[in-house]
């Protein structure tokens, strides 16, 4: 009932933009269009790394860490790209290495030796932000090269026999031929002019929530994060569907961290500022499903694309305060608009086989 609510609420948003597209003067449609597509290219690493952390909670792991295993995700996206020669593909994989060994360390620690969750979460990000600062000022002298991935339009041209009738050429590449529709064209084509990444990235979240809902997989998690003693007896490993939980999150934070950096194509210290947390409040906020923790990346995506659209209309703020939206837009939504949820009923309880 709660899924076909946030849909019939995402096709009524639908319906909402397709009427600007089509009615509202051009200056409105520019701005509200690149509002949209820069609240897109924000919430999807939030997202991803918030699917992740859907599957950890949702088998009884919290994991504050995830602000750490996203910063070494970009580190070491950053570093792999480069000695790929810019290759975005492999540059990323090594940062879901990377953040598969924290990871590994965070998971022995919370399943094996059953420390308090919450104090090793907070330990990861220490670790994670010293180690990458560390390593960041000793490579920074290197002359390293990250190239973004490609967009849409630039993958789409290639398709043999219908590359060109899904694209158009201009002067500097390729664009999509959304432009050739009358009124709504241009407006559409701003919003869905993005790496091909983002995508492949919402689908990827729609397939996670079949998996975990639809799923003897998704069932066994979700049933390890309620009952895990009764989960024992009936002969589902526990502690192996923990770590599998914890080892596939930090891959999902890593390869968001990845994102942050091969959108912006360079590494700063602390990157990520916080966004690990808010991917934290996502799941929370997008009550322990992909799908909503997309929609909770949307809104606070939309919080920070905001100050894109206040500069776009000719006002001056304080950029501190500009800063703030984000966070406090996050507090306000886990304070007040949450609403019911369920929380796992073993989160964060260590599990002991008897």
């Amino acid at each position: 009932m709660k899924q076909k609510k946030g849909l019939i609420i995402g096709i009524i948003v639908l319906v909402v933009l397709l009427a600007v597209g089509f009615f509202a003067p051009d200056n409105i449609k520019n701005t509200l269009a690149s509002f949209i597509a820069q609240d897109l290219r924000i919430a999807l690493p939030l997202a991803i790394a918030a699917a992740g952390l859907v599957y950890e909670q949702r088998s009884g792991i919290l994991n504050l860490g995830a602000e750490g295993m996203m910063l070494t995700g970009a580190l070491f996206t950053w570093i792999g790209t480069s000695l790929f020669g810019g290759n975005p593909w492999l540059g990323i994989l090594v940062g879901m290495s990377s953040s598969l060994i924290m990871a590994l360390l965070f998971g022995f620690l919370v399943i094996t030796l059953r420390s308090n969750q919450t104090v090793i979460g907070i330990s990861i990000n220490i670790l994670a932000l010293g180690l990458t600062s560390t390593i960041y000022r000793v490579v920074q002298t290197m002359n390293i090269t990250v190239n973004a991935f490609p967009s849409i339009s630039d993958v789409l041209s290639k398709i043999p026999g219908i590359g060109a009738a899904l694209t158009n050429e201009v002067p500097n590449g390729t664009e999509l031929a959304l432009t050739q529709i009358p009124v709504i064209g241009n407006f559409l084509t701003t919003i869905f002019s993005q790496n091909i990444m983002m995508y492949i990235g919402i689908v990827f979240i729609f397939f996670l929530n079949y998996v975990l809902f639809k799923t003897d997989l998704g069932l066994k998690v979700r049933a390890v994060g309620e009952y895990p003693k009764a989960c024992d007896t009936t002969g589902i490993n526990v502690f192996k569907i923990r770590y599998g939980a914890v080892l596939f999150s930090g891959l999902l934070t890593g390869f968001a961290g990845g994102l942050l950096v091969l959108d912006i194509k360079t590494f700063v210290e602390n990157v990520t500022a916080g966004k690990g947390f808010i991917a934290v409040a996502a799941v929370i906020f997008g009550k322990y499903t992909p799908i909503g923790a997309f929609g909770a990346s949307l809104v606070f995506g939309g919080a920070q694309a905001i100050q894109y659209l206040i500069q776009a209309v000719g006002l001056k703020a304080p950029s501190d305060l500009m800063n703030m939206i984000p966070y406090v837009v996050t507090v306000v939504a886990l304070a007040g608009f949450i609403g019911k949820t369920h929380v796992p009923a073993a989160l964060t309880v260590p599990y002991t086989k008897e």
